[in-house]
């Protein structure tokens, strides 16, 4: 079936032409009269034959002009006949239309559209029918569309009736097979009962990941010889408990105990993981409120730089010391308890864990070390003598002038309970010393803010919950690990 398409501003051009031609013709036609015609009749003398002929043949000429004037002015009035003829059906058909659709619209009123939106698709429809160029990108526009209705339509056929789901979750399986072995690795270490659990339950979804990846393969495979049936019982063994129940072994018992194997995977692996992450939780809380208890006291923006550097593992030296040649004296002060020149080897290693200690000693003589610390005793009798040092460090830090001044008279002028019973001021720490030096001064490093916020830390607990200097410096190592961020041990 053909279109046929009227164009208005071309019946109007060929109308207004035919009129043209036809008042052109009239005029030659009276020109003839006029000019021709008279000029012959006009002419003195005898007549002869061949005036009469010229005369004749241009009546001729001027009637046949006539005749087309009249034809061109005909032919004129039924193309605007024509015209008059296709718009009054035009609008015709219009109001029809119009009268049809406000009927349904009135019996389908969750259907109309509102004014500006039949406006606008009036003014869209009018712009494509005036220009050209948008006529031409609306057709290239649904030309697209009907391409990538059909590249959908190719696609749902494949997805549904050639494997492809079964492609999509082969791919599907594969990656999450990966991610599964990736998080049962990363239960290892074990330490706890609760890793254990975890360790099991992620190992069992990892070995379900791996059985899904090869059933999709089958799955796929199935789909692919032109076997659906066998491709849907493949794709949903998506774990080996969903094997173990389908799989038929011809024998009772052998099928009843296929069956309890699998309820115990399912069971073992929802009990462990379950168990595990509560273990988690309850880890993580307990952290989580030794970090809220105390979050009014607490600097966050030291906190910040004590989460960026503490993953720093390098050895940081804040003074450039010399190295020993001979690192066996490590064992010589460790087990020294006995004084030497008035210093204790235990009380040196207070703040500093064990590794630290050996990494320090390993580094430089056992003079210089005592030398440090001498130089460290001289500045805390120093801080100790001093009225302003910690309203200058709150002019450099974010942490408040109560907060420093408990932080100064724990760390040098209050006593303290030991868990041997003793009670005694805090030993030099040359290191600490030189943090303190530094936030004076107004050019801390991070791990300067991080001493601040264990002692802080440290000196609530103690006082909060009554406890010995060990335990609470335990407790403040978990969040402000100084000597850690500071020795990298």
């Amino acid at each position: 079936m053909s279109d046929f398409i009227l164009e208005y501003d071309m019946l109007e051009s060929i109308a207004a032409y035919s009129k043209s031609l036809g008042k052109r013709a009239g005029e030659y036609e009276e020109s003839l009269e006029k000019k021709m015609i008279s000029g012959i009749a006009s002419i003195t003398g005898p007549s002869t034959g061949y005036l009469q002929s010229a005369s004749d043949s241009v009546r001729d000429k001027a009637n046949a002009l006539n005749q087309k004037s009249d034809v061109f002015y005909h032919y004129a009035e039924q193309i605007t006949n024509l015209l008059e003829t296709a718009e009054r059906i035009d609008q015709e058909v219009a109001d029809a239309i119009t009268a049809q659709r406000e009927y349904f619209l009135d019996h389908h009123k969750s259907l109309r559209l509102d004014d500006w939106k039949t406006k606008l698709l009036g003014l869209l429809v009018d712009l494509k029918n005036s220009i050209p160029l948008l006529g031409t990108i609306a057709d290239l526009l649904e030309g697209l569309n009907t391409v990538i209705e059909s590249l959908g339509d190719s696609i749902r056929h494949w997805y549904e009736c050639e494997g492809g789901k079964y492609v999509i979750g082969e791919i599907a399986a594969i990656a999450e097979a990966c991610l599964a072995v990736a998080v049962f690795a990363a239960t290892f270490p074990i330490s706890t009962f609760t890793g254990f659990c975890l360790a099991v339950g992620f190992g069992i979804a990892a070995l379900n990941s791996c059985v899904n990846v090869k059933t999709s393969y089958k799955a796929t495979e199935a789909a692919m010889d032109g076997n659906p049936a066998l491709a849907e019982i493949y794709g949903k063994q998506d774990t080996l408990s969903d094997v173990l129940r389908q799989k038929n072994y011809g024998n009772g018992t052998m099928n009843d105990l296929s069956n309890f194997t699998a309820g115990a995977l399912d069971v073992t692996e929802a009990v462990c993981i379950t168990v595990g992450m509560a273990g988690q939780i309850v880890n993580l809380f307990k952290k989580s409120y030794n970090l809220l208890k105390y979050r009014k006291s607490l600097n966050y923006s030291g906190l910040q730089n004590n989460l960026e550097n503490v993953i720093k593992e390098e050895y940081k030296n804040t003074k450039n010391i010399g190295l020993a040649d001979n690192a066996s004296v490590v064992g010589v002060l460790k087990e020294s308890a006995e004084p030497i020149n008035g210093f204790k080897a235990d009380s040196a290693f207070e703040a500093m864990s064990s590794g630290a200690v050996d990494d320090i000693l390993s580094k430089i003589s056992v003079e210089e070390y005592f030398r440090l610390e001498e130089l460290g005793e001289s500045m805390y009798d120093s801080f100790r003598l001093m009225d302003d040092d910690y309203i200058k460090i709150a002019k450099n830090t974010d942490f408040s002038l109560e907060d420093l001044k408990d932080i100064k008279e724990h760390l040098f002028i209050k006593q303290h309970i030991f868990s041997d019973g003793s009670v005694r001021l805090f030993d030099a720490n040359y290191w600490q010393a030189e943090a303190w030096d530094r936030l004076i001064k107004g050019t801390p490093e991070p791990s300067d803010i991080t001493l601040l916020n264990h002692e802080l830390f440290e000196l609530k607990y103690m006082r909060d919950n009554n406890v010995p200097y060990e335990i609470a410096h335990a407790k403040a190592n978990e969040l402000f690990n100084w000597s850690k961020e500071v020795f990298g041990k």
